[in-house]
């Protein structure tokens, strides 16, 4: 998603970042799917972020059975 340079803040930077696709070992592409990835080392903790933690699902026994038992329910 492009941003704005008139929206950044003053004093703030946006994050520069490059297309990578997949290639093999000797550099030769394999597929042309791009995607863009963000330069995440340039940021400064502080700055740029005050968390450094990742929201992960994590399904307790209990739940999935719940999801399992519904799943099979409606078919």
């Amino acid at each position: 998603m492009l941003v704005p340079r008139s929206s950044v803040p003053r004093g703030k930077t946006l994050l520069k970042g490059k297309l990578v696709c997949k290639r093999d070992e000797s550099g030769n592409i394999i597929r042309y799917k791009v995607r863009r990835v963000a330069k995440g080392y340039a940021q400064q903790p502080g700055t740029d972020f005050t968390k450094t933690t990742a929201p992960t699902a994590h399904l307790e026994l209990e739940s999935f059975r719940s999801i399992l038992h519904l799943a099979a329910t409606l078919g």
